[in-house]
């Protein structure tokens, strides 16, 4: 009996760490930053310009301007959750293909921007940029383009503001189902410290809404972008592309994205 009560005790003390080690440690685990060198340069076939912008609490703001020839106006590209502008710009700097600038911002604590990233930081310098975006291109010229962990700043963003079209590409209702699909054991309901509930604030946009999501996707759950969309279901500007078989980061390798991107931005 004895036995029966230790390993119980034990199994209830381990359980009781390993919630505690992912309430501390969650910025960690969902912002996985990677620095960047201050001499480092980007290596684009594009046109492009580094800025830096400070936010509210003086930090450095980085990001990539990528320009192109007559411009149709500007792509704002949140990218995902993980590495820097050194692995994300080449792919922000492909949407330059349909005629579009592309600004691209590195998160706080990602690449050369300083700070420790946090929901709230993530939002209050998406205006920053968004700012910075306004004073050399006209709203109605601005698109809004979301990634993953993207897509929840892009929605907080795009219900304060009227760009021209918000994309986004494997968004989430909530972080919160994104993390217990993963550990559904653990208790974020009490211990996510960063939710990212865009499923609150998606009703708020008054822009055109595309949502792109893959049937496979194994890091956000289908069901979730499923659940986001439905919340503005009945709206004739919003649209929901299911990709069947498509993972978290193929999208971009099927036909029918191509065909999106053309139909929206050309």
């Amino acid at each position: 009996m004895n036995y029966l009560f230790w390993a119980l005790l034990f199994l209830i003390i381990l359980y009781l760490g390993v919630c505690l080690f992912y309430y501390f440690f969650q910025t960690r685990l969902i912002f996985v930053r990677f620095d960047i060198k201050g001499k480092y340069r980007f290596r684009l076939t594009q046109e492009h310009e580094e800025i830096l912008l400070k936010s509210k609490e003086g930090e450095t703001l980085h990001g990539l301007w990528m320009k192109t020839r007559k411009p149709k106006g500007l792509l704002l590209y949140f990218h995902g959750n993980t590495g820097s502008l050194k692995r994300w710009g080449k792919i922000a700097s492909k949407f330059t293909d349909y005629g579009y600038d592309v600004l691209a911002p590195d998160y706080r604590g990602y690449g050369k921007s300083t700070g420790r990233p946090s929901e709230k930081n993530l939002i209050e310098d998406a205006d920053v940029f968004y700012s910075f975006a306004l004073k050399h291109y006209k709203e109605s010229d601005i698109v809004i383009y979301g990634r993953s962990l993207g897509s929840g700043v892009a929605t907080q963003l795009a219900a304060k503001e009227n760009p021209k079209l918000v994309m986004l590409e494997t968004p989430f209702a909530s972080l919160l189902d994104v993390v217990s699909t993963i550990l559904p054991f653990i208790p974020f309901k009490i211990l996510l410290k960063h939710t990212f509930l865009s499923i609150d604030y998606i009703e708020k946009i008054k822009s055109p809404i595309i949502i792109m999501a893959g049937t496979k996707d194994t890091q956000v759950p289908y069901r979730s972008s499923i659940r986001l969309y439905n919340k503005v279901a009945s709206r004739d500007d919003v649209h929901f592309y299911s990709f069947i078989k498509g993972e978290h980061n193929t999208l971009s390798s099927f036909k029918k994205y191509r065909m999106i991107m053309q139909k929206y931005l050309n």
